[in-house]
C-alpha cells in the first residue's frame, strides 16, 4: 500500500571500484560499426596530441601517449595541450582539453614519467568525450622542438623497450581514499579540502524528498550553522520553513544535545555529519529540541554519503508519517530504533557528491524515505561496491578491498639498439682563397643526440670527390680551420661524425658531403654545385602476386643554373651500392615489380648537375634516399558489427586505425576493440572469428589476433539489458486444516499450506515472451474423480518454493513500450482423511472446501526509457474481487459436485505501489495475500508471491 510521509532525510553517496581504464577511449579509432563511409553516428579518432610543442602519437596499443616535454616550471596547463581529432567521416573535429588533476593542472617531474589523465570534449555541441592518458617526462634541457622520447638506430631498433603495464590490484579502501588529492586512478574523485570551503543547502523539495547542493560559503556559530537558501522548501501540507542546516565535524558533537556519546572510532575522522531544523504545519521538524532531523554524513575522502542515524519515533501528522527524535545507529534500542551492530560506514551508501557540489541520491533511498524506512541497510542483492553514477547503487566500499586498475610505464634498455645515426643539419661549404689570405673554415652542424650518447668528429682530406680521404691528425672538432694559406692547394675535405652510446660502446656514423678547398695565386676554379633534392622517392608495399604498376619519382633543382640528369639504381639493402636500371634515366621511373616472392628491393636515383661554365669540376652528383618496394604476404582483415547496432568495432594495426578490408602482413597483429554505444545500456554479447585466448580483458571488449596464412573475418554482437525474473511463494503464516492421519479425531491447523498455483509472466515490447510456473493438485479415483493433496504442493510456514534461477531470461535491444505483466492463480486446499482435499470418513468431521486466493489478478510494470526505471502501472492493476470463482478446467468433473464454485471470500491482496527498478538493479516485487475465512473454508494466514526481477 502506498505510504506517504512528510519529512526529508539524508542521502548518501556511492563509492565503488575504481578503474584506471582507458579502454573504450581509444587513441585509435572509435569507428562506427565496421568503419565504412557514410555511417550515421559520429565517433572520434585521436590521431595525435601535442604537448608543449611536442607532437605525440598513440603507442602500439592505440591508447596511450608517451613523451618527453619541457613545461614551464614543470607545470602543465590545458593551454599547453592540443589534439588532432577526426570523426569517422574523416572530418577534423575541434575539441577542448581538460586536465583531470588538482586545479586542472599537472605537476611534471624531471626525468620521471608522470601519468596525466586528460579529457577531450567536442565543442560543436555534440558533447562527445574521450579520456586519454599521457605519460610525460619533464626535460628542462629541451628546446622548443622537443626531443625523441624513444629514438631509433638505423636498423629500426628503439633505444628503450617501453612497456605500459596494466595492473589489477587490491587496495585497502581506508588507505586508497585519502585526504587531499585523490589517487590518480580514482576517476570522478576530487580534493577533500572542498568540504571545508563549502556549505550545504537544500534548494528544493519534491514531496518529502529534498535536493541537496554543496556550494561555497561560510558556517557560523557553535554548532556550525547556515540559514538555508531558500528559507522555505516544499509545498502544501509538506512545506517546511525557517530551515537551518548544521554541520558537525565529529559524531560526539552531533549527539551532545541529547546526551549520547558514541564509542570512539578513529575512522569517524573522515566524515562530516549534517542535520537540519525547520518548522512545519505539524510543528518543529525532528521532534524534541536538540534532536533535529538527521541528514547524511559525507565521507570527505571517497565522496560517498551514508546514513548514520534513524528516528526513534514515527508519528502521524495529517495522515503523513513523520520521523522524530533521531538517534545514532549505534545507540541503544529505543522505540522504532534498533541498535545496529556494525559501524554506520558499513551500511550501503545512499548517494555521492560530484565535483561541482551537486548531490546524487540513489533511487532506493528515495523509495525508503517515501516508505518512512530509515533503518540501516545492507542489501544482500548487491554484488559490487557502490559507484559514482546514479544507477550504481551498491554496498559500502569499506566492506572489502577495492579492485583497482592502474597503469605504469617502464623503460628498459634494448639490447639490440646501437646508437642514433648522426644527422648533419648543415654540410661544410666550399672554401676559396688567394695565397696568404685569412684562414679558411670548414664546419658541420649536427642535431643533438640522446642522453648517454656522444658525438665525435674526424676530418679527412681527399684529392677528388670520390676517392677515400686521409685522416687529418688533430682535426677532431665540428669545424676544421686552415690557418696556413701560403701554399697553393686544391683538394676536398669531409668529416665523419660518429655517435657513440656509452651504455654499450656501440656507434653509428655519418659522412658529410665534400667541400672543395682551392688556394691559388691564379684563377679560382669553382666546381659545379651539388643538386638539391626537393622531393625524395617514396616506398610502397604490394601484396604477393600483385600486378600493380608503380611510379617512383624524385624532384631536384640546380643551384648554379646547370643541367640535371638522372639514373635510377636497384639495390639489395638500404646501404648497399646498386646497379643501374636499364632505361631508367628520367626523374620518374615507372615499372611493374616482380611480386612472385616476398621480399624488399631498394631503389634510389643518382641526380647529376652538369655546369660547363665553371673551371673546376663541371659535374656534381647527389644520391637520393632509398625507396623500399616491399612484396609482402598479406591477408585481408574484415570486421563488422552484427545487426549494425549497439556499438562499434574498431581495428588497430601498429597503434593506428585501419578500415575493414585492409590487408595486413602475415605475422603481424591486429587489435580489435568493441565499444558499446556511449551512455547506452549495450554491452558485448558475442565475438565471431576470435579464439578464446585472443581476449585481453575480463569483459571481452578487445582481442588481439595474429594474421596467419588466411584472411581474418571478425565480427561482434552487442546486447543491451537482460531481464531475469524468478517467482517464488513464501508462506508467512497460511495454514491448511487437517483431519488426516493422527489428526482424525483432533482436527487442527497444521504448520503449512497445500497450494495449487499458476504464476504467469508476460513480457511485451522489445522482447515478447510468456512463461508460466505452476502446479495443480492431482486428481485420483475414489469412486469418482476427487482432488488429492500431496507433499509436493505443501509449503511449511516460514518456508518457500521457488522456480529455477533462470526461469525467465531475455535480452533487449529496444526499450520503447516495454511492459511486464504478472498474474497469479492460487487455490488453497485442506488435508482431509487420507489426504483427500474434499472428502472424509466417519469421525473426520465437516469437509471444508477449496479456498480461492487469487483469480489471475494482473500487476503490470512499465519501463520509462528516459529515466531508465520500471514502475507499477497502477492505473492498469486489476485485482480480481468476487465471492467465488468457477472450478478450473483442470478440476472439471471432480466430486463432491462438478458444478461447485470455489469461495473467494476473506482474501485481502496488497502490493508495493511504490515499487521501482532502475537500470542495473535487482529487486523483489511482492504481492501479499492475507486470508481470513475460518468458518467457511478453515483458511487463515498470509502468503507472499515474490517476483525477483533483475534488470542488468
Amino acid at each position: 500500500m502506498q505510504i506517504k510521509k512528510i519529512l526529508i532525510l539524508s542521502l548518501t553517496i556511492f563509492a565503488g571500484c575504481l578503474f584506471f581504464s582507458c579502454q573504450p577511449a581509444l587513441g585509435a579509432s572509435w569507428y562506427k560499426r565496421s568503419v565504412k563511409d557514410g555511417e550515421d553516428k559520429k565517433m572520434l579518432t585521436v590521431q595525435s596530441i601535442t604537448v608543449c610543442g611536442v607532437t605525440l602519437y598513440p603507442e602500439a596499443n592505440g591508447e596511450d601517449f608517451i613523451g618527453k616535454v619541457n613545461a614551464k616550471d614543470a607545470i602543465l596547463y590545458p593551454d599547453d595541450i592540443s589534439a588532432a581529432v577526426k570523426d569517422n567521416t574523416g572530418t577534423t573535429v575541434e575539441v577542448s582539453v581538460t586536465i583531470k588533476g588538482s586545479g586542472g593542472q599537472a605537476n611534471l617531474k624531471e626525468g620521471e614519467p608522470v601519468t596525466v589523465p586528460i579529457m577531450l570534449k567536442t565543442i560543436d555541441g555534440s558533447n562527445l568525450e574521450i579520456q586519454k592518458y599521457l605519460f610525460l617526462e619533464q626535460d628542462g634541457s629541451m628546446g622548443g622542438g622537443g626531443a625523441d622520447y624513444n629514438p631509433k638506430d638505423p636498423h629500426g631498433n628503439s633505444k628503450f623497450i617501453v612497456k605500459i603495464k596494466t595492473e589489477h590490484i587490491e587496495a585497502d579502501p581506508w588507505d586508497y581514499y585519502k585526504e587531499g588529492e585523490p589517487d590518480s586512478s580514482d576517476d570522478g574523485n576530487f580534493n577533500s579540502a572542498k568540504f571545508d570551503e563549502w556549505i550545504l543547502n537544500m534548494p528544493s523539495m519534491d514531496g518529502i524528498i529534498a535536493s541537496y547542493k554543496f556550494r561555497e560559503g561560510s558556517w557560523s556559530g557553535s554548532p556550525e550553522m547556515v540559514d538555508n537558501v531558500p528559507s522555505g522548501i516544499g509545498s502544501g501540507i509538506k512545506r517546511i520553513w525557517d530551515v537551518k542546516v548544521y554541520r558537525y565535524k565529529n559524531r560526539n558533537d552531533r549527539w551532545t544535545a541529547i546526551g549520547y556519546t558514541p564509542a570512539p572510532d578513529p575512522k569517524d575522522e573522515r566524515f562530516y555529519f549534517f542535520k537540519f531544523t525547520a518548522s512545519s504545519a505539524g510543528g518543529s521538524v525532528g521532534g524534541k529540541s536538540g534532536h533535529g532531523s538527521s541528514m547524511f554524513c559525507v565521507d570527505r575522502y571517497s565522496k560517498f554519503l551514508f546514513y548514520y542515524s534513524e528516528p526513534t519515533k514515527i508519528t502521524s501528522v495529517f495522515g503523513n508519517a513523520v520521523p522524530e527524535d533521531w538517534t545514532d545507529y549505534a545507540a541503544p534500542t529505543k522505540g522504532q530504533h534498533t541498535k545496529f551492530s556494525e559501524p554506520f560506514y558499513m551500511t550501503d551508501p545512499v548517494g555521492f557528491v560530484k565535483e561541482d557540489g551537486s548531490v546524487v541520491l540513489y533511487q532506493w533511498i528515495k523509495d525508503n524515505i517515501n516508505n518512512a524506512d530509515y533503518h540501516p541497510k545492507q542489501n544482500p542483492a548487491y554484488t559490487q561496491p557502490a559507484g559514482r553514477k546514479a544507477n550504481k547503487a551498491g554496498f559500502s566500499p569499506y566492506r572489502e578491498k577495492l579492485k583497482i586498475t592502474k597503469k605504469t610505464i617502464t623503460k628498459d634498455k634494448n639490447p639490440k639498439y646501437t646508437a642514433v645515426k648522426p644527422v648533419i643539419l648543415e654540410q661544410p661549404k666550399d672554401g676559396y682563397a688567394k695565397l696568404n689570405s685569412p684562414e679558411l673554415v670548414f664546419e658541420v652542424k649536427t642535431e643533438p643526440v640522446p642522453e648517454g650518447e656522444t658525438l665525435s668528429y674526424q676530418w679527412y682530406k681527399a684529392e677528388n670527390k670520390t676517392e677515400t680521404g686521409t685522416e687529418i691528425p688533430g682535426a677532431t672538432e665540428a669545424s676544421y680551420k686552415i690557418t696556413d694559406t701560403s701554399t697553393e692547394t686544391k683538394c676536398y675535405f669531409y668529416c665523419i661524425v660518429k655517435n657513440t652510446n656509452a651504455d654499450n660502446n656501440k656507434s653509428e656514423q655519418t659522412e658529410s658531403g665534400r667541400a672543395k678547398c682551392h688556394i691559388t695565386d691564379g684563377q679560382i676554379q669553382s666546381d659545379a654545385l651539388n643538386p638539391e633534392i626537393t622531393e625524395q622517392p617514396k616506398g610502397k608495399t604490394l601484396r604477393l602476386n600483385s600486378a600493380e604498376q608503380l611510379t617512383i619519382r624524385v624532384k631536384a633543382v640546380s643551384k648554379d643554373g646547370g643541367t640535371l640528369s638522372y639514373q635510377w639504381y636497384k639495390a639489395a639493402s638500404s646501404v648497399a651500392e646498386g646497379t643501374p636500371v636499364t632505361d631508367a634515366d628520367k626523374a620518374e621511373y615507372t615499372f611493374t615489380p616482380d611480386a612472385s616472392a616476398a621480399g624488399i628491393t631498394y631503389y634510389y636515383c643518382l641526380v647529376t648537375n652538369t655546369n660547363n661554365t665553371v673551371h673546376g669540376e663541371q659535374t656534381a652528383s647527389k644520391k637520393s634516399a632509398y625507396a623500399a618496394i616491399e612484396i609482402e604476404e598479406s591477408y585481408k582483415v574484415e570486421f563488422s558489427v552484427l545487426g549494425e547496432e549497439g556499438g562499434t568495432l574498431a581495428a588497430l594495426h601498429n597503434g593506428k586505425p585501419i578500415k575493414s578490408g585492409a590487408y595486413i602482413k602475415k605475422g603481424e597483429q591486429v587489435k580489435f576493440i568493441a565499444t558499446p554505444e556511449p551512455n547506452s545500456r549495450y554491452k558485448v554479447k558475442k565475438w565471431f572469428g576470435v579464439s578464446e585466448d585472443a581476449f585481453k580483458d575480463q569483459d571481452k571488449t578487445f582481442a588481439v589476433m595474429t594474421v596467419e596464412s588466411a584472411n581474418l573475418n571478425v565480427s561482434v554482437s552487442f546486447i543491451t539489458m537482460f531481464l531475469k525474473i524468478t517467482p517464488k511463494i513464501h508462506n508467512e503464516s497460511l495454514q491448511s486444516w487437517s483431519t488426516a492421519d493422527g489428526d482424525h479425531f483432533k482436527h487442527k491447523y497444521i504448520d503449512g499450506v497445500h497450494l495449487s498455483r499458476k504464476n504467469a509472466v508476460q513480457v511485451t515490447g522489445g522482447s515478447n515472451i510468456t512463461e508460466s510456473w505452476g502446479y495443480m493438485f492431482s486428481i485420483e479415483n475414489n469412486s469418482g474423480k476427487w482432488i488429492k493433496v500431496k507433499s509436493e504442493d505443501f509449503i511449511k510456514v516460514g518456508a518457500e518454493k521457488s522456480a529455477d534461477a533462470a526461469w525467465l531470461t531475455t535480452e533487449f535491444s529496444s526499450f520503447s513500450d516495454l511492459k511486464i505483466s504478472l498474474s497469479n492463480y492460487l487455490i488453497k486446499a485442506n488435508r482431509h482423511d487420507y489426504w483427500w482435499a474434499e472428502w472424509t470418513t466417519l469421525g473426520g468431521g465437516k469437509v471444508y472446501p477449496l479456498q480461492a486466493i487469487d483469480d489471475n489478478s494482473i500487476f503490470p510494470l512499465v519501463y520509462n526509457e528516459t529515466t531508465g526505471m520500471w514502475t507499477v502501472d497502477k492505473a492498469n492493476v486489476n485485482i480480481k474481487r468476487s465471492d467465488d470463482i468457477p472450478l478450473p478446467t483442470e478440476f472439471a468433473g471432480t466430486k463432491p459436485n462438478p458444478n461447485r464454485k470455489i469461495s473467494y471470500k476473506g482474501v485481502t491482496i496488497t502490493y508495493d505501489e511504490n515499487f521501482t527498478l532502475a537500470d542495473g538493479e535487482e529487486k523483489d516485487f511482492v504481492i501479499t495475500y492475507t486470508v481470513d475465512n475460518h468458518d467457511e473454508t478453515r483458511s487463515k494466514g498470509t502468503i507472499k508471491v515474490i517476483y525477483t526481477i533483475g534488470w542488468k
